[in-house]
């Protein structure tokens, strides 16, 4: 036989209901950004690339003072109008130092397909030691990576996505608070810029050079090297 439940437990479950209700993730989360609805790829404007910042369209030799930064052994030549990789290295566009919302384009000439750092360097500050976000094409496993470099912590990797590059697409990528890729102008997916809510918050509210990492890619050429800060 039903028997009404009694006031005290009445009092009980409206008060598990609303305990249960106060832990839910969703009313946790500090950075609505990160739980703003997602937009379906197939509805993402393309991404139009840059002006171009260097063409590479001088005579064969070293890359010259728009760049800076520590090459590897041989570092990056032009050849043929292009920028051929020897030993890579870390290397950053020295005319400017970009807002907190980034974009960059590289033409992906050639790629070298046994390297696994093919790379956008982004929000730099000043050196990568400094911290640094880098986005590169890995054809050993046909994606892209993000990782992170923030001091106290090193490099730390965020995701891998599934896109494949082929010799002259080229890739773009935006940075701000989140990564979005683009292959050849056309949304392709996304990034969360860190899964650390510390390292994510340093980088979303930065600016910071752009520039290129190329590792262990002695086969790879690149061209038309373009970035600047978004409007907002």
């Amino acid at each position: 036989m039903w028997t009404k439940p009694s006031a005290s437990v009445v009092l009980l479950i409206s008060l598990l209901v609303a305990l249960t209700s106060a832990m839910s993730p969703a009313q946790n989360v500090n950075d609505t950004r990160l739980i703003e609805p997602a937009i379906p790829l197939l509805q993402r404007p393309p991404l139009d690339c840059p002006p171009i910042l260097d063409d590479f369209n001088r005579p064969n030799g070293g890359l010259g003072l728009d760049w800076t930064g520590r090459e590897g052994l041989g570092g990056y030549q032009i050849f043929n109008q292009q920028l051929t990789v020897i030993g890579g290295g870390p290397i950053y566009w020295r005319r400017a130092v970009f807002g907190a919302d980034q974009a960059a384009c590289i033409k992906l000439v050639k790629l070298d397909p046994t390297g696994a750092h093919q790379c956008l360097l982004f929000k730099v500050q000043g050196i990568w030691q400094r911290g640094a976000v880098a986005v590169f094409y890995d054809p050993t496993t046909k994606g892209i990576g993000v990782e992170t470099f923030y001091p106290g912590r090193g490099w730390e990797k965020v995701t891998n996505v599934d896109i494949p590059f082929q010799d002259g697409d080229t890739l773009g990528v935006r940075v701000s608070f989140r990564i979005e890729l683009f292959r050849n102008g056309v949304p392709r997916g996304e990034a969360p810029i860190s899964l650390v809510p510390a390292v994510r918050e340093f980088f979303s509210q930065r600016g910071g050079r752009i520039g290129l990492w190329y590792m262990d890619a002695p086969n790879a050429a690149l061209d038309d090297f373009a970035a600047t800060t978004m409007p907002p």
